[in-house]
């Protein structure tokens, strides 16, 4: 179904965040109803990795000294991926295939140039593929000198910087260039709506907002529920999962329970960092999982799989935790890595997408849902976001992949009961850590586990 933009009249921009493919900014505002928006709006955005990476080049070869110079320079992106060994440009990785378009080749491009070791690009090994690429360039003295001193630093820095980018957008979750990807955290909404729990991620949808009179297309994303594991002790924005509601002054959210008002109701002494009035207070250690935790995970692993999320590590998640420090609920925040065309060819993992083989469990009402929906049904509710009908057909592969890995049961994974959630034991929910040499925690339980064991500690470390 096709997305409605709501028109939102910003009133206020505290803040704005600058990154190589976004800019995020935390705003309130109104929409023509009279309900009040906090959080954070993405104005449309389209993936160019490569773009990104070229326009910072060509400004970088306009301060080139010589001419030639700022010829080789300009063309060195393209050069570098129509000269690199064919067997680097069409890889597979984690059993899914990529074609070697353009844009995908600047990951293996990058690695030819990285020093591991370090893990950074290495100005040496970037000398040594110009002059690669550029024979001719050695009988015209010094790079420094065609270049300009601090050209081979500064594109070094250049792709250390995009790195990132591109290895999300371009290597995991094969996402091309000239796609948009603000959208998408709109589309896993759509999604958790069709899987029944859409409390999972946080809500996020298409909208136009009117800045100074002029409107701006994008989406908003409502603040998260619970603790944000970066900034654990920011400000009283409190552990609980009611003390962060989404929109302020919607209909649903009880009195005294917005975030910044210290010693209102729902709050219990313990919970807020800081200094509530007079008195200190502290953050509870965490202490385990209640029932509803462990199973919010599992309904997430499920989630992010149809997604092809393959970003999904501890620290982008905001976690709700009771009085005594257990897990009791998740809400997943920067989905917009997800929907691209990755899809598995086995039941493993790929990158930070846990798949079927180190799941461990489903829930119930999840294997139901899984069991009811048809791939039409998934393929529909995608319609609207601006994906690519690959993107779609992906995302319905996925779903046939983990439909068929609980039907064959080669995956292991095992189907909980609602009732049996509550009753299990310590010993039971550690059999549901899957631990990864590699140090990608292996899944999700994991991942939370040891995310919240770093930031706020744990009785037994």
């Amino acid at each position: 179904m096709e997305p409605e933009n709501r028109l939102i009249q910003v009133l206020q921009i505290k803040k704005a965040k600058e990154g190589t493919l976004f800019q995020r900014w935390q705003i309130s505002g109104r929409d023509s109803e009279g309900l009040e928006y906090e959080g954070f709006f993405t104005p449309k955005t389209v993936s160019g990795v490569w773009e990104a990476v070229q326009k910072e080049l060509q400004a970088i070869a306009e301060a080139a000294p010589t001419s030639i110079g700022r010829d080789r320079l300009t063309h060195f992106l393209w050069d570098f991926h129509v000269k690199l060994p064919e067997n680097k440009k069409g890889r597979t990785l984690g059993q899914v295939a990529l074609a070697p378009y353009p844009e995908s080749t600047l990951v293996p491009m990058i690695r030819e140039v990285t020093d591991f070791s370090t893990g950074r690009v290495d100005p040496f090994l970037l000398e040594t593929t110009f002059l690669w690429l550029y024979p001719e360039l050695k009988s015209q003295g010094s790079l420094e000198r065609i270049l300009g001193p601090r050209a081979l630093r500064q594109i070094a820095h250049l792709l250390d910087s995009a790195t990132s980018d591109a290895i999300n957008l371009l290597e995991c979750a094969v996402i091309r260039d000239g796609s948009r990807i603000d959208l998408r955290s709109a589309a896993v909404c759509a999604v958790a709506e069709l899987l029944k729990v859409p409390h999972l991620v946080v809500p996020a949808e298409a909208v136009t907002i009117l800045l100074n009179g002029k409107a701006i297309e994008g989406t908003f994303m409502q603040r998260a529920v619970g603790l944000d594991p970066k900034h654990p002790m920011a400000g009283q924005a409190g552990i609980l999962a009611q003390q962060v509601p989404g929109k302020a002054g919607q209909a649903g959210i009880p009195a005294g329970q917005l975030p910044g008002k210290a010693g209102l109701a729902g709050i219990s002494v313990g919970q807020l960092p800081g200094k509530v009035g007079q008195a200190s207070v502290r953050r509870p250690f965490f202490t385990g999982f209640a029932g509803s935790g462990p199973k919010a995970l599992a309904d997430l692993q499920v989630l992010d799989y149809i997604c092809g999320n393959p970003d999904r590590h501890g620290y982008n998640l905001f976690y709700q935790l009771d009085d005594h420090g257990r897990l009791t609920g998740v809400q997943a925040i920067d989905n917009d890595c997800c929907l691209g065309r990755l899809l598995p060819q086995s039941y493993e993992s790929h990158a930070l997408l846990t798949g079927p083989l180190h799941m461990k469990t489903v829930s119930y009402s999840m294997w139901e849902q899984l069991t009811a929906i048809r791939e039409d049904s998934l393929k529909k509710a995608l319609e609207g976001f601006e994906l690519e009908p690959e993107e779609i057909a992906a995302a319905a592969g996925r779903l046939s992949l983990l439909k068929q890995a609980l039907k064959d049961g080669q995956a292991g994974i095992h189907v909980i009961s609602e009732s049996e959630w509550d009753s299990m034991a310590a010993e039971d929910l550690d059999h549901l850590m899957e631990y990864d040499p590699s140090g990608d925690h292996g899944n999700l339980f994991t991942r939370a586990r040891v995310t919240l064991e770093e930031v706020l500690g744990s009785p037994r470390i």
